[in-house]
């Protein structure tokens, strides 16, 4: 499209999934919105289209249209009503669809085709249509990846060198081609209701072909000036459009610079704090010991733990990858695993003075010596159960009768000098 003066920036484009419903109507009303009084506006909508042959009714179906469901449709009345509320002087559609042809009013002769009446064929305002069949089904397959109508269409815009082209033209040198080679019979007439004056829509070549200026990009509401004179306005265009092309891709690369900048002072002020955070911890000396090693009431060795302080429990992300592992591993719902670690919650910073502790695991015997004394009974010996730890594959597994005294299960001994288990 750039041959007629079509920037890209100006152009919209539904492709595929894009092509709802929703889409299409919104795109028809940024036109109305956008389009002023002195633009022109092509619209080309290729896809679907049924037809109610005793409601002389017509439809676009979008992407999501569901067959027999005219409500999932997009109703010809409605697109005609999206023309007539543009404010360009000019709008043209073409549509490659079945039942194209309703949205059509009466036609009219149209004058011999010179510059003086291509002047005044501009100057009215149009809205003009083009369909590849009338009210019959329009066949899909063509050449060169498209359709028929859509390859002679595209053929006779790439390639035709006349400086001027309007609707009616276009449909003298494609429609009895198109005619030849597909059962369909295209239309090309001013679109009802939708407030056409009279005019068409013309397509200017920026340049006369062979030009070395040719296929440059023509201002869009610039009317029909001599070749000679379109081009010097084209090319200062042209050269503001690129001028604009190159700020914003100068204004991307220095805000992707900024945002780099910004991620790696993020990094370094968290480094920062890390290291701060190190450095407040108070520092302890181990506390001095003279004469014998201490030795506890059992009769055991302890060793004395400074002061000082530490992190308790774990990062949530730490806690969503466990939950994850142990419904992966052990078939258990969200809940379930959630509830074994939810303890883990919220990670903090705990500080401790100094104390003693035996420098060994307590064993079976020196726990029996301690029950002895204090009578004190475990949660498992309270509830009459605990968890087994299996030995094929370490899973925990809920036992009646499984205490300190047998962590193995009921009837297992357990060795007087192996560190105690299950003494919560």
């Amino acid at each position: 499209m750039t041959r007629y003066g079509f920037s890209r920036r100006h152009v919209i484009e539904l492709l595929d999934q894009q092509a709802t419903g929703p889409n299409i109507k919104d795109a028809l009303y940024r036109l109305t919105q956008e389009a002023g009084p002195e633009d022109s506006v092509f619209i080309y909508y290729a896809g679907h289209g049924q037809y109610d042959k005793g409601g002389r009714l017509g439809w676009w179906v979008p992407v999501e249209g569901k067959p027999q469901s005219p409500g999932t449709f997009i109703e010809n009345a409605a697109i005609r009503d999206y023309l007539d509320g543009m404010k360009a002087k000019h709008v043209y559609l073409v549509a490659d669809s079945c039942f194209s042809g309703t949205l059509f009013g009466k036609t009219r002769a149209m004058p011999p085709l010179n510059d003086k009446f291509f002047a005044a064929l501009y100057a009215s305002k149009s809205r003009w249509g083009l369909t590849s069949g009338s009210t019959e089904p329009v066949a899909d397959a063509g050449k060169g990846g498209h359709s028929i109508f859509a390859y002679y269409f595209l053929k006779l815009l790439r390639e035709q060198s006349e400086p001027y082209l309007v609707p009616s033209h276009i449909f003298d040198r494609i429609a009895p081609v198109i005619a030849n080679n597909a059962e369909q019979q295209p239309r090309s007439e001013p679109i009802k209701n939708t407030g056409d004056e009279g005019g068409q829509f013309v397509f200017r070549l920026v340049v006369q072909p062979g030009s070395p200026q040719a296929g440059g990009l023509a201002p869009a509401s610039a009317g029909v000036p001599v070749p000679g004179a379109g081009a010097l306005s084209q090319a200062e265009q042209e050269l503001k459009a690129l001028e604009e092309q190159e700020q914003q891709v100068a204004e991307q690369k220095k805000l992707a610079a900024i945002q780099q900048q910004i991620e790696e002072k993020r990094k370094r002020i968290e480094e920062e704090k890390r290291k701060l955070e190190v450095a407040s911890l108070p520092s302890y000396s181990a506390p001095k010991q003279t004469g014998k090693e201490f030795t506890g009431k059992d009769g055991v060795a302890m060793a004395v733990i400074p002061a000082g302080s530490f992190w308790m429990g774990s990062a949530e992300e730490e806690v969503t990858r466990l939950v994850e592992e142990c419904k992966r591993t052990r078939n258990k719902t969200d809940a379930a695993c959630r509830a074994v670690f939810e303890g883990e919650l919220p990670r903090h910073r705990v500080s401790l003075s100094s104390f003693f502790m035996d420098k060994h695991e307590v064993t079976n015997r020196l726990f029996e010596k301690f029950v002895t004394a204090t009578g004190h009974r475990t949660t498992a010996e309270q509830q009459g159960w605990g968890w087994v730890v299996a030995e094929q594959d370490g899973r925990p597994t809920r036992e009646d009768g499984a205490t300190w005294r047998n962590p193995a299960g009921r009837g297992k001994a357990v060795a007087t000098e192996h560190p105690v288990a299950m003494v919560s």
